[in-house]
């Protein structure tokens, strides 16, 4: 623990858990998902994902990367279709639809980034809400709307 001190305090809190899990015998890599740490729930949650799902993942993020984003939504489907519950895959789907300029698409799998996982991805969220600000609706990236989605998150709303 003590190497863990000459660490950030984010830095710290990444070290102490490893060390725990280390000494509880558990192998695994600490997870940063869109740059906030998950938790020991986050890390189960990540042992639970299938290697294809993230390795098509991993491929969607190299084509958006490339400036492909029609490319990258048959990977972001594969990794969805090997995990059904990977909340991540749909927020990109929802990016690469954005680019394609899918508004409706990428709203639906906003939405279900947000029911997957649990109104608890904050992402997902921001892009609905930026979808609303293109269309000229920023009041309504402010409230949910017609119970699709619920704002978790109050002090982050738009001003």
């Amino acid at each position: 623990m003590n190497e863990c001190l000459l660490r950030g305090k984010s830095s710290f809190q990444t070290c102490a858990v490893q060390n725990i899990l280390r000494d509880a015998g558990v192998h695994s890599r600490v997870y940063r998902g869109s740059d906030r740490y998950l938790g020991l729930g986050g890390l189960l949650r990540e042992l639970k994902i299938p290697g294809k799902a993230r390795n098509e993942l991993q491929k969607g993020f190299e084509r958006l990367a490339k400036n492909d984003p029609a490319g990258s939504l048959s990977h972001f489907t594969k990794a969805t279709q090997a995990f059904p519950g990977y909340f991540e895959a749909y927020y990109h789907m929802g990016v690469a639809e954005m680019k394609l300029g899918h508004n409706e698409e990428a709203t639906k799998a906003f939405q279900m980034a947000i029911d997957l996982s649990g109104g608890q991805y904050a992402w997902a969220e921001f892009g609905i809400g930026y979808l609303l600000c293109q269309e000229g609706k920023p009041g309504e990236a402010e409230k949910p709307s017609a119970g699709d989605w619920k704002w978790r998150t109050p002090h982050l709303r738009a001003t």
